[in-house]
C-alpha cells in the first residue's frame, strides 16, 4: 500500500499519510542461479509507481475528540485520559458541557490540582479529561499549555472499556459534538468503529480529518502525545502475496528456469527509496534449506 501526506493549513503541521486508492508492483528480473554451491536465489526489484492520489479530510467546525488512551500501561484507573483539540480560531468555553461513555455521563470542570482551574480551550489548542485522583501528569509527558480538564467523578464513564466503548462530547445544550467508538458499534455513534489497539498505545485522529467514522479518523497511535499534535508511526510491513507453487527443474543444458512471476506487497514504507528484496525458493513449504538442483 502506497501512503501519502499533505500538511494542515492552519499549523502547517504534516498530516500522516493517508492510504492512495491504487495498486503496484513491478518485477524487473528473476534469475535462477545454480552452480557451487548449489542454492537458488531469487532477487527481486521493486520499482515504486506513483499514480493518482486521493487525501479525504473534512474542514473542522468545532471541538473534537482527538486521542484516547484506554488502556494504559499502568492502573487504569488512574491513568486512563481523553484529549480534546480546538481547530478553530475561536475560544471555546466548555464549562457545562458532558462526557458520555456507554454506561455513565460525566460533567466536565476545570482541574486546580494540575493547571488553572480554566475551561476554555483556545484556539488550536489542546485539553486533557482525566478523573479525580489521576497519574496522568506523573506517568506522561504532557505539554505545559495544555488545557486541564476533570470530569466530575473518580472515573471516566464506569472505566473506558478495554475491548469496546463509546465516548460521546455534549455541549451544555446536550448537542453530541463527538464521538467515538471501538471494539463494538453503538447506534448513538455515526459509522463504523476503530480497531483495537494494543496496550500503551492510544486512538488518535488524523489531523484535519472527521468523516463521523471513527475507523476512518483514527489509527493506531504508538506513541502517546497528550497536549500536542499526534504522530503518525507505522510499522513497515512486508509480506508475498501471490507466488506458484510449482516450479519446473532447470535443465541440463539451460542456464535459468523457466520465467515466474512473484507478487510482494510492502506497506509503511518510505515512498522516495527502492528497496533490494531477495527471497529463496524452497523444496517444501515448511522447509527452512534453500532447493538444490
Amino acid at each position: 500500500m502506497v501512503m501519502w501526506g499533505t500538511a494542515d493549513p492552519h499549523t502547517g503541521v504534516q498530516i500522516p499519510p493517508r492510504p492512495l486508492n491504487l495498486s503496484w508492483w513491478s518485477l524487473l528480473k528473476l534469475k535462477i542461479y545454480h552452480g557451487t554451491p548449489s542454492k537458488i536465489i531469487i532477487i527481486i526489484f521493486i520499482i515504486f509507481l506513483f499514480l493518482n492520489q486521493k487525501v479525504s479530510s473534512s474542514k473542522l467546525t468545532n471541538i473534537v475528540i482527538n486521542e484516547v488512551m484506554y488502556n494504559p500501561k499502568r492502573n487504569d484507573n488512574y491513568n486512563e485520559w481523553i484529549e480534546l483539540y480546538n481547530p478553530t480560531s475561536q475560544y471555546i468555553n466548555v464549562s457545562g458541557w458532558t462526557l458520555v461513555d456507554n454506561f455513565a455521563e460525566d460533567f466536565l470542570e476545570g482541574d486546580f490540582d494540575h493547571g488553572n482551574g480554566t475551561t476554555t480551550i483556545p484556539p488550536y489548542g489542546y485539553a486533557i479529561i482525566t478523573d479525580h485522583g489521576t497519574s496522568v501528569y506523573e506517568n506522561f509527558s504532557v505539554a505545559n499549555n495544555t488545557i486541564r480538564l476533570y470530569i466530575d467523578d473518580s472515573a471516566i464513564g464506569n472505566g473506558l472499556g478495554n475491548s469496546k466503548d463509546k465516548l460521546i462530547i455534549k455541549n451544555n445544550s446536550g448537542y453530541a459534538v463527538d464521538s467515538i467508538e471501538w471494539g463494538g458499534n453503538y447506534p448513538d455513534v455515526p459509522g463504523l468503529p476503530a480497531e483495537l489497539i494494543d496496550e500503551g498505545h492510544t486512538l488518535s485522529r488524523y489531523p484535519n480529518i472527521d468523516t463521523d467514522n471513527s475507523s476512518n479518523d483514527f489509527y493506531d497511535g504508538i506513541t502517546p502525545t497528550p497536549g500536542s499534535r499526534n504522530e503518525f508511526v507505522k510499522i513497515p510491513d512486508l509480506y508475498i502475496e501471490t507466488y506458484p507453487t510449482f516450479i519446473p527443474k532447470i535443465q541440463n543444458n539451460s542456464d535459468f528456469s523457466v520465467p515466474f512471476a512473484i507478487k510482494v506487497k510492502m506497506s509503511n514504507y518510505s515512498s522516495y527509496e527502492i528497496y533490494q528484496l531477495k527471497a529463496y525458493v524452497t523444496g517444501k513449504s515448511s522447509d527452512e534449506a534453500y532447493a538444490t538442483q
